[in-house]
């Protein structure tokens, strides 16, 4: 019995080095991150100037017949619709892509490019936009931020658009307009002919 029990504290102190030791990693033990889903329908800004310039954008990220990534943009304030995404790279998380265009500053065919990263749960994807020409800075490399509002092929919302209400040159019927709301924050603009 004795010898059993010398052989199990002799197999426990040699095995102590072992075990403090860290594993290494292999490729076998190194986990490697799925890569996500950026197929789908997304919506947000590209924040170019906070409460100043946010741009409204919609893009639609899908896969084409030989499973390449394909996709679409929407910039309403640039008259851009259904405009080609392409250059699409996807690493883990992490994706990019582009979209083409004349520039007035920086010239015909430019490159406009979406860095960024998706979350782990794939709802959102934001990074760094860049391609707004800054007369200071050159090109601007901006934020965005995206939230998944659907899959390729759905629906897209309408650009909301706020009532415009058309006052008559009476001062009265401004007056009332704008009392109109009087505990309310209210924003009023006056276009008149100079």
């Amino acid at each position: 019995m004795r010898s059993v029990w010398k052989v199990f504290a002799c197999l426990a102190v040699c095995a102590l080095p072992l075990a403090a030791q860290p594993v290494r990693e292999t490729r076998e033990t190194r986990e490697i991150p799925a890569p996500v889903r950026v197929e789908g329908l997304w919506e947000g800004i590209i924040l170019y100037d906070p409460a100043q310039v946010e741009l409204e954008t919609t893009v639609e990220i899908a896969r084409d017949a030989q499973g390449n990534l394909v996709g679409t943009i929407d910039l309403p304030s640039q008259r851009m619709k259904y405009h080609e995404l392409r250059d699409f790279k996807v690493d883990g998380r992490k994706v990019s892509f582009t979209f083409y265009r004349n520039s007035e500053k920086r010239g015909p065919n430019s490159p406009f490019v979406f860095d960024g990263e998706v979350s782990a749960d794939g709802r959102v994807m934001a990074g760094i936009f860049t391609g707004f020409y800054n007369e200071e800075k050159g090109t601007d490399r901006v934020p965005f931020s995206f939230e998944r509002i659907g899959d390729p092929g759905d629906e897209r919302p309408e650009p909301a658009h706020p009532p415009v209400i058309s006052l008559s040159p009476s001062s009265s019927e401004i007056r009332d307009a704008f009392n109109r709301d009087a505990d309310a924050v209210r924003l009023l603009i006056l276009i008149s002919p100079t």
